[in-house]
């Protein structure tokens, strides 16, 4: 005699951190498979919000997200808002995932061309062990520092005072965009938040160029 079968769903509960920057277009890192139903809530202290359905491959914004997020095979928020910090519930098909969403807000910084510009990071350092700092533009390396491998640059002050402050002698066009300052641990490990500078790169005025042109042509060869 065979015995009752008895059947459970399983629902594989992961959690995921994500930290998009304030005014940018965001892509959830996360998504459902094409043949999976789901959809995005969001956790409120009064129940859940639902922000957006998953059906036939394709996405579709909730009606208090009509005009923030596109109706596309990801979900992918127009503009972040600094409310949209929280956290969300994405459900495809049995499966579940929480994700926590931290805005981070970034400092401004505008210069002109050929211009010095100084993008700010501080932290503290008061323990003895190894500091290590990471500046990332685009999910690259810019510049990193260690207070035990590099003593030779102006960072290196840095471990008395804090100030791990990235200085461009100077500033391109091309330089403009989201900088990212982390602390790293002794295993090279990212630390807290990261510090986010927003670097904007003006044109300089045709008068400017002017006279930067005579001041290198006084200067000679």
């Amino acid at each position: 005699m065979l015995g009752s079968l008895l059947v459970v769903a399983v629902f594989t509960r992961l959690s995921a951190d994500v930290q998009p920057v304030l005014g940018n277009s965001f892509t959830f890192p996360q998504n459902c498979k094409n043949d999976e139903e789901g959809k995005l809530l969001r956790a409120e202290p009064h129940g859940e919000v639902e922000v957006a359905v998953h059906q036939r491959g394709v996405w579709a914004p909730a009606r208090g997200y009509r005009h923030r997020i596109l109706q596309s095979s990801s979900i992918l928020f127009r503009r972040i808002f600094y409310n949209d910090s929280g956290v969300y519930v994405l459900r495809c098909g049995s499966r579940e995932m929480r994700i926590q969403v931290k805005v981070l807000v970034p400092f401004n910084v505008t210069v002109k061309e050929g211009e010095k510009a100084t993008l700010p990071c501080y932290f503290p350092t008061t323990s003895k062990k190894t500091v290590s700092a990471r500046w990332e533009m685009n999910q690259q390396v810019v510049f990193e520092w260690n207070s035990c491998t590099d003593k030779s640059n102006g960072t290196a002050d840095g471990r008395l005072s804090g100030d791990f402050s990235l200085k461009l002698r100077q500033a391109r066009k091309e330089d403009h965009g989201d900088y990212f300052c982390y602390k790293q641990n002794e295993d090279g490990e990212k630390e807290g938040d990261p510090s986010v500078v927003r670097l904007k790169v003006k044109k300089r005025g045709r008068d400017q160029q002017r006279r930067r042109r005579k001041r290198d042509n006084r200067r000679g060869p």
